[in-house]
């Protein structure tokens, strides 16, 4: 009896490690496994007497990992998925399947409605808890912790199991104000605003007959955030690359409408990713199927509503993006 206990306790000393190292705070950590900071001060000094090591420092900026942490911390999370894995496997009904995932997803669409996908997955397996952090960036899935990487744009890793679950449709919107144009080329001086962190300065635009133009816009309003960019271009400063997904009620409202109706940019890849290692877990595996599942339907990104005003005549070949 005494050497479970031991054993379970070990386990949790681990858990409390890698959500110290996630959080950077005691208190943050302890909050999140739902003990006292003292409970957990005195768990972390434990597994340092285990470890015969100091693992975390105080610095100015917080915690940090002592050299001896960041050797132990990439073991830490090998013991704890193996665990989770172990447990997984005896789980035939996805529907008991419970433990942590930590993800990284975009910060627009993490907010949107990835959130209110995975709020979803959450009401239907109450076991799973789930880290969810928003981020534009490149991450490193593995040394970072993370289960899933969701990323708007394509994803070159080869130590990475990516698929591209999705294409969002985009389309140059404005206010009704705005002068329409026949050609994107008449948009060349226009005044534009551009999301800089998909769009770049030089945009490829088809229409339905394959053909393709490089639109370069002449912004005057650049952001890396795409709400700022929705508001620029509904309070009129000019017109804008936009996702469907977050401005279909305003495009249906005539708050917006097309600029060059025949032409749209080329659909963003929504990509995911996870290391080959928490591929095998059955949490894992159930919430991308389930995102995947949803993505499907088009739950809001754009081809149906596209179809719906005519400014898409194929929807075949821009579907939902490939097995993966």
């Amino acid at each position: 009896m005494n050497a479970l206990v031991l054993t379970t306790d070990r386990f949790d000393l681990l858990r409390l490690f890698v959500r110290i190292t996630e959080t950077g705070q005691i208190s943050e950590a302890a909050r999140s496994l739902g003990m006292s900071q003292p409970s957990a001060s005195r768990l972390l000094k434990r597994l340092e007497e285990l470890t015969a090591a100091q693992l975390v420092e105080r610095s100015p900026h917080g915690l940090a990992l002592t050299a001896a942490g960041r050797h132990f911390l990439g073991s830490a999370r090998a013991l704890l998925n193996d665990w989770h894995r172990a447990v997984d496997a005896l789980k035939v009904d996805n529907d008991a399947i419970s433990g942590h995932i930590r993800i990284a997803a975009p910060i627009a669409v993490g907010q949107g409605f990835l959130a209110e996908i995975v709020a979803r997955f959450l009401n239907r397996h109450p076991d799973i808890r789930i880290d969810w952090e928003l981020r534009d960036d490149a991450v490193d899935v593995a040394s970072a912790g993370y289960d899933l990487w969701i990323r708007v744009g394509e994803i070159h890793r080869d130590d990475l199991i990516v698929r591209e679950i999705y294409r969002v449709e985009r389309a140059l919107v404005a206010t009704p104000d705005f002068s329409p144009a026949e050609h994107p080329r008449e948009l060349q001086s226009a005044r534009a605003v551009r999301l800089r962190t998909f769009v770049p300065g030089a945009i490829e635009l088809v229409n339905d007959a394959g053909e393709a133009y490089v639109l370069r816009q002449a912004a005057v309003f650049t952001t890396d955030n795409l709400y700022a960019a929705r508001t620029a271009v509904l309070a009129g400063v000019g017109y804008g690359a936009l996702p469907l997904w977050c401005i279909q009620p305003e495009l249906r409202r005539g708050d917006i409408v097309q600029v060059v109706a025949k032409w749209r940019p080329r659909p963003v890849t929504l990509s995911l990713a996870n290391t080959p290692s928490s591929n095998r877990s059955a949490r894992i595996k159930a919430l991308v199927n389930h995102i995947r599942a949803e993505l499907s339907s088009d739950a809001g990104l754009g081809i149906v509503f596209l179809r719906e005003v005519g400014a898409l005549a194929s929807v075949a070949r821009l579907g939902t993006g490939g097995a993966g």
